[in-house]
């Protein structure tokens, strides 16, 4: 109990702490499919596709079939980001996710308009998770993921755990209820 009061009471004084741009790894809070966008990033409790490893490895046992995911995205200013996921039978899944913020001219306080020279930054995320269907509805999974980041040849690398439980029980229920009509009409 003690250990958990320390690890609360420590991550919430680097909460309170931060500054906004101070936080590493602030990539893979970007959202990468339509769907997700589409929700507003609420997409945890639905994440039983291809992407569940960006968003919860729970997901990955209840996904059917073979399903992958391909995105490119051009931000403003040269900045990409390059996402690619896939979920296979029994529960696999693998992430890959790219972000090159481009070339940033230097400036320096003698130079203010510039140096000549430019730094960059990118930010990666790999990652390869398993996921169990423990009951009709019900999933559980986990990955591990190695983050890295490298700013003007500065890097930082990590590797992290994700656990992740998902229940899709009450859609389950829900659709056994619902009639859809065999036609619109008048």
């Amino acid at each position: 109990i003690l250990i958990v009061i320390i690890l609360l009471i420590g991550s919430a004084r680097a909460a309170f702490s931060a500054s906004a741009g101070s936080s590493p790894y602030e990539f893979l809070f970007l959202d990468a499919n339509a769907r997700s966008v589409a929700l507003g990033g609420a997409y945890t409790a639905r994440a039983t596709d291809s992407n569940a490893l960006l968003y919860n490895p729970g997901g990955l046992g209840l996904a059917k079939g073979n399903e992958a995911t391909f995105m490119h995205n051009s931000y403003f200013q040269g900045i990409s980001q390059q996402y690619l996921s896939a979920v296979f039978p029994k529960g696999w899944g693998l992430m890959f996710n790219y972000m090159d913020f481009g070339a940033i001219p230097r400036t320096t306080v003698t130079s203010p308009l510039g140096t000549g020279d430019s730094a960059g930054m990118t930010s990666l995320a790999l990652s390869v998770g398993k996921g169990v269907e423990l009951h009709p509805g019900w999933g559980a999974g986990a990955a591990a993921k190695y983050v890295g980041e490298n700013i003007d040849g500065a890097s930082d690398q990590k590797v992290l755990l994700d656990l992740g439980v998902s229940s899709h029980q009450l859609d389950d229920d829900a659709r056994q209820h619902v009639r859809l009509p065999q036609r619109l009409g008048a």
